[in-house]
């Protein structure tokens, strides 16, 4: 498996809690399944950001898509936080998740579509592979705090 397929692993496990979501029998059922889009989501970003998307930086031609994608994880997060701003479900809180699973299939076609041609343009396939070690390994130490969420940029 190299990073490519290790994001789509990623993006379709949002894809299928936001069904859940939609599915979900109850508002207490349909919270929890938010807060786990919302680790999901930020734990994704962060470690995409510190390991694919500053790789792709370091080429010219993967740069301006690379820069776009950084910018739509800001405005994924900036959507996760006005969602927080509510404490329950509401129609409110519904209308928001509704905002944000749009955000986020935009980005995830963008980013399968243009900024992997650009990748694959410029990473090797042992970079591609190493690089998905190295987002496991990112996640990983997120996911049992050696890392934290909020110190690390976004």
């Amino acid at each position: 498996m190299d990073i490519y397929e290790y994001l789509k692993m990623d993006h379709k496990k949002v894809t299928k809690l936001f069904k859940l979501f939609e599915s979900a029998p109850t508002e207490r059922n349909q919270l929890e399944i938010y807060k786990m889009i919302r680790n999901e989501l930020t734990i994704h970003a962060k470690s995409e950001e510190a390991t694919f998307y500053k790789a792709l930086e370091k080429h010219a031609e993967s740069l301006p898509d690379t820069r776009h994608g950084e910018k739509e994880h800001v405005g994924i997060m900036n959507k996760l936080a006005e969602i927080d701003m509510h404490k329950q479900i509401s129609n409110t809180m519904k209308k928001l998740i509704l905002e944000l699973k749009q955000l986020v299939e935009h980005h995830v076609s963008e980013e399968e579509g243009k900024l992997f041609k650009d990748a694959k343009k410029v990473l090797t396939d042992k970079e591609a592979y190493i690089l998905k070690l190295q987002m496991h390994d990112y996640k990983e130490k997120l996911l049992n705090g050696t890392l934290s969420p909020s110190t690390e940029t976004v």
